[in-house]
Order: C-alpha cells, then structure tokens, then sequence
C-alpha cells in the first residue's frame, strides 16, 4: 500500500511539475522578437511565409534557417500594448496556440505570426503577411 501512496504522489508531483513549467507566452515575445540567436532557435524550419494583398501578387515561401533574417518586425516600436481579453477575470484560456499581429491602421501592415507550443516551449510555425 505504501509503494502505490509513493507511486501516485511522485505521478501527481510530476504532472504538476510539467504543467508549471510551461513556457510564458508573454516572456516568450520578449526574447523573440527582441535576441537574434534565440529567434532563431524558436523557428521550426523550414517555414511557410505567405503573402496575399490587393496590391501585390499572391506568393507562398518557404524559408530555410539559412535564409532567415532577424527583425523585432515592430514588436518594440509601440509605447503600448492593446491586449484583448476573452473574459472579465484578464486571464487567457490555456492553449498551445498563440497569434501575434502587427495591423497598421495608416501603413498597411498586416502581419500574422503562428505559434505552438512544442513540448513546452513556444516556437514560430507560420507567417501570413496580408501586408499592402
């Protein structure tokens, strides 16, 4: 009996372990968008980068980590974040799935990231950049 108490205690210990150190979505951007090195460790590659607008012909890239170029993508350029809840409590539901867009309302810059989480830990896995 004590072995199977032990046995449930340490499964119970470790699920609690895994579930809290899930990687905070909101940290995460900060390094992203803000340490070459570790974007580029964050990226599944190769990546799909789509791009469709009015103006510019639709085109469908797919980048390797070689051909990879560093932005922040105007992650820092705003003084302040408008963040947009789906409840009164301010709290996101938990997902493995995360959207970061950058929307311009005068330059047209419409630019979509898609993230998962990976095991734990964020990592890019698309860009659609519907852009003028």
């Amino acid at each position: 009996m004590k072995t199977l108490l032990i046995i449930v205690n340490l499964f119970a210990f470790q699920t609690m372990l895994s579930q809290s150190t899930k990687e905070d979505f909101s940290s995460f951007c900060q390094k992203f968008f803000g340490d070459s090195t570790y974007q580029i460790s964050r990226i599944v590659f190769p990546i799909a980068w789509h791009q469709e607008s009015p103006t510019i012909e639709t085109k469908d890239s797919i980048i390797e980590k070689s051909n990879w170029s560093y932005s922040h993508f105007g992650y820092y350029s705003n003084q302040f974040n408008v963040q947009l809840y789906d409840n009164y409590h301010k709290q996101f539901r938990a997902t493995n799935e995360m959207l970061v867009s950058f929307e311009g309302v005068e330059c047209g810059i419409n630019l979509n990231f898609y993230f998962r989480r990976i095991k734990s830990k964020w990592y890019l896995i698309k860009v659609i950049d519907n852009s003028d």
